[in-house]
């Protein structure tokens, strides 16, 4: 009897890994717009045409013809209307906003579209905003002039009104020019469209004594001027004027004894303006020492501060 051999086979299974690499693939056609500069402006009514500058991108890697377009709620104009542009290469476009396509105050936008010829399902959008705004100012007087007198003297004040008519917020500074010099209790105002504010002008008590002491007029004039358009401006000016007293022969600043013995030297003198002749009748007689009696102990500024006036223009 043959014992049965067993034979046991070993067989090596070799395992193999495939390993797959994908590359990446840049599309055939592409585009890409981008805005040189800022897409949005704010500017004042009738300032000129409003130019964006568009740049045009072919990001495929064929050669391709852009073709571009324009839509939004104001016309547009472009400086071309399709570019032909190699792989990877750039070029700028213009769009012009006529000042007559902004004439109304508000916001405008229009949009470029760029369309590749060689493959019309790619494309590309870009949005420009336009504002449009304007920009007034006005100036008034508020009142009457208003004099206090304190311990320290009299002051002599009066009020401004600023307005802005313009279509949006604005800071609105504030001036002062002419021959008295003049506090304002502000140099600026900030203003929603629509908007009005005081602002007070105050002559101290010393520049005020001043003023009364020498008669004559004087003009201050206030200028109010917009911060976002230059050319925007008000003003009013004011004319203060200062009486003289007229008994005051000596120009002393106050009428006494000297004043009615000038007036006693020149009596029974006649002619045409003679500076005794007070009641400038002709001559110098009773009546000019009545007057200048009527005015004994009154001093130049008492007289100017009992007839001040201020006018507006």
């Amino acid at each position: 009897m043959f014992k049965k051999l067993r034979f046991i086979l070993f067989i090596p299974i070799t395992m193999l890994y495939f390993t797959s690499v994908i590359g990446s693939v840049s599309d055939t056609y592409g585009i890409t717009l981008t805005g040189i500069g800022n897409l949005k402006v704010e500017i004042p009514k009738g300032n000129g045409n409003v130019l964006y500058t568009i740049r045009i991108t072919n990001n495929g890697t064929e050669l391709d013809t852009i073709s571009l377009k324009t839509e939004g709620t104001v016309k547009t104009t472009l400086t071309r209307n399709s570019v032909t542009l190699a792989p990877g290469a750039s070029t700028d476009v213009v769009m012009i906003i006529s000042e007559d396509e902004l004439s109304d105050v508000g916001t405008y936008e229009a949009n470029v579209t760029a369309t590749s010829k060689g493959d019309s399902t790619k494309t590309a959008t870009i949005t420009t905003t336009t504002i449009i705004f304007t920009c007034g100012v006005e100036v008034d007087s508020i009142g009457d002039v208003k004099i206090e007198t304190t311990e320290s003297g009299t002051s002599a004040s009066y009020k401004i009104h600023i307005t802005n008519i313009g279509s949006r917020s604005d800071t609105v500074s504030v001036s002062v020019s002419g021959d008295v010099d003049v506090d304002l209790s502000e140099t600026s105002v900030v203003l929603d469209a629509g908007t009005s504010a005081e602002v007070t002008l105050t002559i101290d008590e010393d520049v005020f004594a001043v003023l009364l002491s020498t008669h004559g007029e004087y003009s201050i004039t206030v200028t109010v001027t917009s911060s976002s358009v230059s050319t925007e401006t008000d003003e009013i000016t004011t004319t203060i004027k200062v009486e003289q007293i007229p008994a005051d022969l000596t120009a002393d600043g106050v009428v006494n004894i000297l004043d009615l013995v000038k007036v006693a030297n020149a009596f029974g003198t006649e002619g045409n303006g003679l500076a005794a002749d007070i009641t400038m009748d002709g001559v110098v007689n009773i009546l000019d020492l009545v007057k200048v009696a009527s005015y004994f102990g009154e001093t130049q500024i008492d007289y100017a501060l009992a007839n001040f006036s201020i006018s507006h223009k």
